[in-house]
């Protein structure tokens, strides 16, 4: 098995790192942040690599990668990310990248639920489904699986815990509210199915 090897970057951004992972063919093949430290934010990145991939610390942060931190710390702050970068994809299995395809068109300020993702992917008793794949996101703020949440309107899972998940909805605009002590979305900022299925069928954007 040939050890195909992927550039580190580290940056800090005020008190978030954040850490993006490159191919030798110049692809994304990671994006991943931490509010904690510099370790967390290269274990979360590391852990999506398959056994043949070997990270290594890279020099030199070039200008697509400078861009990539760009688009990561807007995303931080609530913007939208509009255009992509060059993502690994080939890493990834067809229903995951459908998933994170899906995913990217919901808008900032709106969230749906995993039920809705299924049912507009075709797949509609595979909610379960489509929240393991965006469990395995490997490219978060970039591709953004925060906006996906429960049917009932609580959060649901994400990797660096629902308090982030949280933050960045707020910053994103989504308002929130109280039901028996549960953190619920409100309402009108949950995109129905309908609405989902107009973003889905945009095709995804490079740089």
């Amino acid at each position: 098995m040939k050890t195909e090897f992927c550039k580190i970057y580290l940056k800090r951004l005020g008190r978030t790192w954040l850490c993006v992972g490159v191919t030798a063919d110049g692809t994304i093949r990671f994006t991943t942040f931490s509010k904690k430290n510099a370790e967390e934010a290269l274990g979360s990145g590391v852990k999506t690599l398959k056994p043949r991939e070997k990270p290594v610390k890279a020099g030199r942060v070039p200008n697509e990668v400078e861009k990539v931190f760009r688009l990561m710390g807007e995303a931080c702050r609530g913007q939208e990310v509009r255009r992509l970068p060059p993502l690994t994809w080939s890493r990834l299995k067809p229903f995951t990248r459908k998933v994170l395809e899906a995913a990217f068109q919901i808008p900032r300020g709106y969230v749906t639920s995993y039920g809705h993702m299924a049912e507009v992917l075709g797949v509609p008793r595979a909610a379960r489904a489509v929240g393991l794949a965006l469990a395995l996101n490997p490219f978060p703020l970039l591709i953004p699986c925060h906006r996906v949440i429960r049917g009932d309107l609580t959060l649901g899972g994400y990797s660096l815990g629902v308090e982030i998940k949280a933050e960045i909805l707020r910053r994103e605009g989504v308002g929130f509210e109280r039901a028996g002590g549960i953190l619920k979305v409100k309402p009108e900022y949950y995109l129905s199915c309908e609405k989902l299925r107009e973003k889905v069928e945009k095709r995804i954007q490079g740089f």
